[in-house]
């Protein structure tokens, strides 16, 4: 502090601020005696997005901390690409922040012993320190997320009778901890669902700021001092761009943007690993253009190199191509609302798509917004690449995994989005998937039967549909693209150009039979078709092919056959001897399959009668 004045000047001011808005205060003199649970707390700034004192309970001494002695406490959080997902729906965007959300929620006085940390009484580092305590939630205590969540759902619980149903509804799904993020359809509506929810939170002492909307007539029941700074450059009609949830949004333009800002590291694992990290991608918009910088990690962890040795050889020249290329993805931006201003929607489908290749498989998810007048619009909503196993994997178990994926990305996004999306259908350009899943997964080995369980469960065989590799998007994910090479992912960035037509796709029928050499080596049962033969003819027999589709043991089914009420369905000799024949073939058959011999003349005479192909 003594290096630093501007810094002691914000630190000095920022703990003033605490102790007079009554978060800290110095400890009397009566209560300064050690107890039990008596801890003190170093503490330090953070300059990241804004000066913040943070109160390192993680410290330790003599092998205990703070945190160590406390319980995290359950998740009550918002799923992170919820929010971002509900942000987009409606066109009247707004997004606004909990000032000192931690700070409002004070501690049992009891527990404040625990909370000691030292400072200056009189804000001057040359005077002697004396012990102060926190009387409220810490920044850097671990339970002091779920306690504000908590705090904040328990005001909107409290509210149930006496406050509108939006503002509860806004505040128990829309808010990610501090930051709020919500939309609606009209000027008035989102006006006066932002009136609505800062009156309601203001009943228990939470204050609602830095507000910022793409309409300025939203923000007229807001003060000055409670508008996010780049509102007023919105005001003057100059972009406002705000960091939101990970995001770049431009207020101006209404669309999300990408600004990558890495800082350099060194070329080691270390370096490589905290460069990639630093591109925050919770929607998935550019993650194939990440996916090459994935496969070199995943290649340098079987070089068998230590974290901070300097990488050589064709993985650094791959490294320092793709990092040089990297600054290509700034400014590739994306709408904010899935459908335009003025287009008024009847129904939302929501079309899947996945893909793999031998080192990635990828999956993404555009909505298909479709008017009373037939107009259509579509929007990309989530995508995801993933580095595919360096265990050899076949080519279509990668695929059925991607297929997985590709459920499990539907799953979630129905979920958040709750009931606005009416129809979900899924595109793979493998037809080895698609008979698959057409098929049961009783057939299959475990790696491909637990898949398609997973799969049956999430989605209907009817929903799945083939597109060619051109049409697939999913394709992109899977093989992934240099940053520089951005402008040839249109089909990524928009979606195929058949979901902007009126005419669906159509595919034809997708045949269970199992004759796909890539599925036979999955098959566990060899399934045999077995018909009856006359003199003249081959007739196949429903009922018998009804049976033999319902058993996956041949043992099963001649068990079956013992009690089965076939003498109710026969009406002459001809039937009944077809029933006997097929009954004593079975027995038999049954018979030599489980001793392996065949020493009986009935087994000749009654199985000649049937044809084992």
């Amino acid at each position: 502090m003594e290096k630093d004045a501007e810094f002691a000047t914000e630190y000095i001011e920022k703990l003033d601020e605490y102790i007079k808005n009554g978060y800290a205060e110095q400890i009397p003199e009566d209560e300064l005696a050690p107890t039990e649970r008596t801890w003190f707390i170093p503490h330090h700034a953070t300059r990241q997005s804004k000066f913040r004192v943070v109160f390192d309970s993680s410290a330790e001494f003599d092998g205990k901390s703070l945190n160590k002695n406390l319980l995290s406490g359950p998740d009550f959080n918002n799923s992170l690409v919820g929010v971002l997902l509900r942000f987009r729906l409606n066109p009247i965007a707004v997004s606004c922040d909990i000032r000192q959300m931690f700070h409002r929620i004070f501690v049992k006085p009891e527990d404040t012993q625990s909370l000691r940390f030292l400072w200056f009484p009189t804000h001057y580092p040359t005077k002697p320190v004396s012990q102060f305590r926190m009387l409220s939630h810490a920044f850097g205590t671990t339970c002091s997320p779920s306690i504000a969540t908590f705090a904040l759902r328990k005001v909107a619980e409290d509210n149930l009778s006496n406050a509108d149903p939006t503002a509860v509804q806004c505040i128990c799904s829309n808010f990610y901890v501090d930051d709020g993020l919500f939309s609606k359809d009209t000027v008035e509506e989102t006006s006066t669902l932002v009136r609505q929810t800062i009156d309601l939170l203001a009943t228990r002492g939470f204050h609602l700021t830095k507000f910022l909307g793409i309409e300025p007539e939203v923000l007229q029941c807001v003060s000055e001092e409670d508008k996010a700074p780049v509102a007023h450059a919105l005001e003057l009609g100059d972009d406002a761009v705000s960091h939101t949830l990970g995001l770049n949004w431009n207020a101006a333009t209404d669309q999300f943007v990408v600004i990558v800002r890495i800082q350099e590291r060194p070329p080691t694992r270390r370096g490589i690993l905290s460069m990639v990290s630093q591109i925050f991608d919770p929607l998935g918009y550019v993650q194939p253009f990440v996916l090459a910088a994935r496969i070199i990690l995943q290649d340098l962890c079987y070089e068998e190199l230590q974290w901070d040795d300097t990488i050589t050889g064709p993985l650094r020249d791959k490294w320092e191509e793709w990092s040089s290329k990297l600054p290509s993805l700034n400014g590739i931006s994306f709408c904010r609302c899935y459908r335009p201003k003025g287009f008024t929607p009847s129904t939302f489908q929501l079309h899947v798509f996945c893909d793999a290749s031998s080192f990635a498989y990828g999956t993404c998810a555009y909505l298909k917004i479709i008017d009373d007048a037939g107009n259509i619009h579509t929007a990309f909503v989530k995508g995801s690449s993933r580095v595919a196993p360096k265990k050899v994997v076949t080519i279509p178990r990668l695929e059925l995994t991607a297929a997985v994926a590709a459920t499990e990305l539907a799953r979630c996004i129905k979920l958040e989005l709750n009931e606005v999306i009416t129809d979900v259908f899924f595109y793979t350009d493998s037809m080895t998937v698609l008979r698959m899943i057409n098929s049961r997964s009783e057939r299959f080995k475990f790696f491909v039967a637990n898949r398609l369980n997973t799969i049956h469960l999430l989605s209907q065989p009817r929903q799945w549909h083939h597109v060619d590799t051109k049409s697939n998007p999913a394709d992109i994910a899977s093989r992934g693209l240099m940053p520089d090479k951005c402008h040839k992912a249109d089909c990524w960035f928009k979606g195929p150009s058949f979901l902007r037509s009126k005419e669906p796709l159509r595919n034809s029928h997708i045949s269970e039979t199992i004759e796909d050499s890539k599925i036979c080596s999955e098959v566990k049962v060899n399934y045999n078709e077995i018909s009856y033969k006359d003199k003249n003819s081959t007739i196949h027999q429903p009922g018998l092919m009804l049976l033999l589709k319902r058993y996956s043991k041949f043992e099963r089914l001649g068990k079956t056959c013992f009690v089965c009420d076939m003498a109710s369905k026969i009406q002459d000799l001809h039937d009944w001897e077809i029933a006997t024949s097929f009954w004593f073939s079975s027995y038999w058959l049954f018979y030599c399959c489980r001793t392996g011999k065949c020493n009986y003349k009935y087994c000749e005479t009654y199985t000649s009668r049937f044809v084992v192909c």
